[in-house]
């Protein structure tokens, strides 16, 4: 439950809009190419507020870094707002369109609908689970890999075709 009140008024967003989080630079497997959140920006029809947070170290593992997709037509708040804004935000979005990121389990704390765009494990090893279900005004997205998509994902990290995004979900899946 965030502790800060929804002041997102200076903002001046509009009062429909889908929230997506565009991520960059984390596990390959789990990134949605930057030229197809672009042709899926440019095809929605309300408008699309980016969010996000830099990072460069991750809890663990080897090092990367996350960068926001650079997108054009979007309000960018990436790295602008706060974790409880970023809750407010996606509480009172038509949709929120992500990967699986922390923004996944943000909004599954909402009551939005969420589209989860899976890739690299099977989504219900990772998907939100509200009012008795992980169907509950979540719609996944699964990419097109056996493999990435089976259980044996329970050894966790893919050796995957995945890595020459060769099974990547379309852009049209997600519009649909």
């Amino acid at each position: 439950i965030p502790s800060e009140p929804n002041e997102l008024n200076k903002y001046n967003l509009p009062d429909d809009y889908i929230v997506i989080h565009a991520e960059l630079g984390s596990w390959s497997i789990k990134n949605w190419s930057e030229h197809k959140w672009q042709e899926l920006c440019d095809k929605l029809n309300l408008p699309i507020i980016q969010v996000g947070k830099r990072k460069t170290k991750p809890h663990n593992g080897p090092p990367m870094s996350y960068i926001p997709a650079k997108l054009n037509n979007v309000i960018n708040l990436s790295n602008k707002i706060s974790l409880d804004q970023t809750w407010h935000l996606c509480n009172n979005a038509k949709h929120v369109i992500t990967t699986d990121s922390g923004i996944l389990h943000l909004a599954g704390t909402t009551d939005t609908n969420i589209i989860y765009i899976a890739m690299g494990r099977h989504p219900y090893f990772t998907g939100p689970y509200r009012k008795g279900s992980q169907n509950y005004k979540c719609k996944i997205i699964e990419n097109n890999c056996n493999w990435c998509m089976s259980n044996k994902m329970k050894e966790f990290i893919p050796v995957c075709s995945y890595e020459i995004k060769s099974c990547e979900p379309s852009v049209d899946q997600v519009l649909e």
